[in-house]
């Protein structure tokens, strides 16, 4: 009689299906598929709705908005109703008012370009408005625009314009710079606020971040054991039935695992969100250098003002100052020259000691920018030119500044590129982005604070992207030499302790920053210090780094 297939052969085949299902690669892939088609439907879903996600910059902090309101439509302006915008602002209200519309793109990058450069003034730019064909077409009114733009169109004279312009400009020198002081305050108000968008944003990414890794981490280690358990039990049935002490009832335990398959759910939702946040940390990062560079925009138009100020208030007190005085001051300047060359021989040591110091600074030469270019350089205060002469061994095409003539010429006669001259008249004759390299090796223990800001400035004007600044100072944090050594130079103004250079330099703009600690003191005998704590720290700080240097590059 025939009752159908044998039951003990179709349980056969059906757990050499099941084992055939759950080996390790075929559940990876199974994953992998389940995973791309979810990410396949919550993209369509969310391009459908709008939605851009958890992880969304919408969610972060606002882009930069214009606190002024716009500029009201009608038929009579008086030009410091215009005057008072600024920028994008500046030019867009300009078309409003005059031209009754938006600026289009081309006009509006023209203008914005012009201003931005210098190359037109606010006033000038009201007044070719004004004039042209659309503009006299509408027919605005604008009082008090026409004496301030003919005069800015008779600046423009050649060999006329500049004695002009000179003379309009002295009654006016108060309200400019208190109109520079107010637009500086801006700029920090800018630069402040960004920075807390920034730290906000970090933290609240870095809080989710850490939420989400640990949610993934627990879910997969759970699902890991949950499915080394079903491979246990598993093979424990196969055994079983390949030795013929299996029956049916063996096999429910095997199909419930199956049934458990289901549990790998979240596992899988959770590789879908991890891939979603990927993407989400690369707009975040997007994000981020945007706003470095905002920041550095902002840097950059506070250095014009601050040169333009100097200029200014440099003009007021000597417009009748004789030529020949200022070459008298200057000549007494060079006095002590010599003076200072055999300080120098005295307590900075040979030239062969100073350089085989400098080799330490040999790992963070950067890398040329093209495969025959060579490293270009600029060592601030180049003293006897030992780092100049080290780093043209390695190949380095590098010039020096000093203000000590003598000096100066050592250099030459060992046939280095050496200039007499102050650092930062040099430094702000070079054009932007043009070196690799900037040192300044001792010299910032020499300036005073505005002009040591001042030289953090240029220097990130001058160096190309990537480029490094290093900068040597004696290191305070030991007592020797910040109670001690460090006035054997009567030059030096104020010690500067690492934490305080290494965020002059962050707050300037440069990035990757780090301080490096040099010149230990030769070992001593301290038998008794090795197990005693205070000791231990007392001997850091008397016998601890002579000296540091701030190593930054530009971003």
């Amino acid at each position: 009689m025939n009752f159908g297939p044998d039951p003990g052969h179709q349980e056969i085949a059906l757990i050499d299906d099941l084992r055939d299902r759950v080996t390790t690669d075929a559940i990876v892939r199974s994953i992998h598929a389940e995973v791309r088609a979810r990410l396949q439907e919550e993209t369509c879903t969310e391009e459908g709705d709008g939605r851009r996600g958890r992880f969304s910059p919408s969610t972060g902090p606002k882009a930069t908005e214009s606190v002024e309101a716009p500029i009201a439509v009608r038929d009579r302006y008086h030009v410091n109703d215009l005057l008072r915008y600024h920028d994008v602002s500046f030019i867009t209200n300009t078309y409003r008012a005059i031209l009754r519309r938006e600026p289009d793109q081309e006009g509006l990058h023209r203008y914005l370009e012009a201003l931005r450069s210098g190359e037109l003034t606010k006033v000038e730019i009201i007044g070719h408005i004004r004039r042209s064909p659309e503009g006299r077409d509408t027919a605005v009114t604008v009082r008090g625009l026409w004496l301030p733009f003919a005069s800015q169109l008779a600046f423009r004279i050649p060999g006329l314009g500049y004695p002009l312009r000179f003379l309009a400009a002295i009654p006016r020198l108060p309200t400019m710079i208190r109109n520079i002081y107010g637009l500086d305050q801006h700029l920090h108000a800018e630069l402040s606020r960004l920075n807390d968008q920034v730290i906000t944003l970090s933290e609240s990414t870095a809080q989710t971040i850490n939420e989400f890794y640990d949610e993934v981490s627990d879910r997969h280690q759970q699902a890991l054991e949950e499915f080394s358990l079903f491979q246990r039990d598993a093979r424990a049935a196969l055994h079983r039935l390949e030795t013929g002490k299996a029956d049916r009832n063996d096999l429910q335990p095997l199909w419930d695992l199956k049934a458990d398959r289901g549990d790998l759910q979240p596992l899988w939702d959770q590789k879908a969100d991890r891939a979603k946040l990927d993407q989400t940390l690369e707009i975040i990062r997007e994000i981020s250098i945007q706003i470095h560079q905002q920041k550095l925009n902002i840097l950059e138009q506070e250095r014009r003002l601050r040169l333009f100020l100097r200029e200014a208030m440099h003009r007021i007190p000597n417009i009748t100052t004789p030529e020949p005085a200022s070459s008298v001051l200057r000549e007494q300047n060079h006095f002590l020259d010599s003076l200072y060359v055999t300080f120098e021989d005295r307590f900075r040591g040979t030239r062969a000691d100073i350089k085989h110091r400098l080799k330490v600074y040999l790992p963070y030469l950067p890398s040329p920018g093209g495969v025959s270019e060579p490293i270009s350089a600029l060592d601030l205060g180049c003293g006897r030119g030992e780092w100049l002469e080290l780093i043209r061994e390695q190949g380095v095409l590098a010039v020096g500044i000093d203000c000590n003539r003598i000096m100066v010429e050592e250099c030459r006669q060992l046939g280095l590129d050496a200039r007499e001259g102050d650092l930062f008249n040099h430094l702000e004759s070079l054009p932007p982005a043009q070196l690799d390299l900037i040192t300044a090796l001792h010299v910032a223990e020499h300036l005073l604070l505005d002009d040591l800001i001042r030289m953090l400035d240029e220097s990130l004007r001058a160096l190309k992207p990537g480029g490094v600044l290093i900068l040597e100072t004696p290191n305070p944090e030991n007592l020797l030499v910040g109670a001690c050594n460090f006035y054997y130079d009567p030059t030096h103004r104020h010690p500067l302790p690492p934490p305080v250079l290494r965020y002059l330099a962050e707050a300037r703009g440069f990035l990757d920053i780090s301080v490096v600690a040099l010149h230990p003191v030769p070992e001593v005998e301290r038998d008794l210090l090795e197990n005693s704590e205070s000791a231990r720290l007392l001997t850091k700080l008397i016998y601890g780094p002579r000296d540091y240097a701030v190593i930054a590059r530009k971003s």
